[in-house]
């Protein structure tokens, strides 16, 4: 997935002295997905957010997760297109507009979660790509700030070079904090968890 630096997060009222982050959004109905296409990460994250906050509104989590089979609607909502097709969804184009099986740019994958989940606000933090950045140079929040994201509820987007992830939780581990990291490249049944070096270390 071909992507330049990535944060998103919905917009709240974010407080800058969280302590004693210990969450996991899993249990609240944020689903672990595999990705279903090499490059759609970027569509399994959108699905896997649509999913969390549908769960919220309607207070029951599905029995499975339903987001991989809803990478394929993101795609075809985004690219304007019909990328439900078993055979050619994860097609990539060559030439001309892109084809349903093409990585992502951050711009169209903040366009995805406007137009898939429009109730939340969206913010893209984005540094440039190759370069060291800190949270003052706007590329990911500090470790306060996403503490208290995820303590309200509000799972968070984060991209690296070429690959999307998203963040669902905290814990203290030894006196570290940690953070799970749904990785639709990772299989969900073996939880994954970063301290925030790992998390922000390579380019964002």
């Amino acid at each position: 997935m071909r992507v330049a630096g990535l944060a998103i997060c919905s917009a709240i009222a974010i407080a800058t002295g969280a302590t004693g982050c210990d969450i996991d959004l899993t249990t609240k109905g944020f689903p672990a997905c595999v990705q279903a296409c090499p490059e759609w990460c970027w569509a399994t994250v959108i699905g896997e957010l649509k999913e969390y906050y549908d769960v919220g509104a309607a207070g029951t989590p599905p029995v499975s997760p339903r987001c991989r089979g809803y990478e394929c609607k993101v795609v075809s909502a985004v690219r304007k297109a019909a990328c439900c097709k078993n055979a050619t969804e994860c097609t990539a184009s060559r030439s001309g507009p892109m084809g349903c099986g093409n990585p992502s740019s951050p711009e169209e994958i903040l366009q995805g979660f406007q137009e898939e989940i429009p109730s939340q606000a969206w913010v893209h933090m984005h540094g440039r790509p190759g370069f060291q950045c800190t949270p003052k140079d706007g590329c990911y929040p500090t470790e306060a700030v996403l503490q208290q994201l995820l303590m309200d509820g509000t799972p968070v987007a984060r991209a690296t070079h070429g690959h999307i992830t998203a963040l669902a939780g905290c814990r203290q581990n030894s006196g570290v904090t940690e953070y799970r990291v749904i990785d639709s490249l990772h299989d969900p049944s073996t939880e994954l968890w970063m301290n925030y070096t790992l998390l922000t270390l390579g380019p964002p």
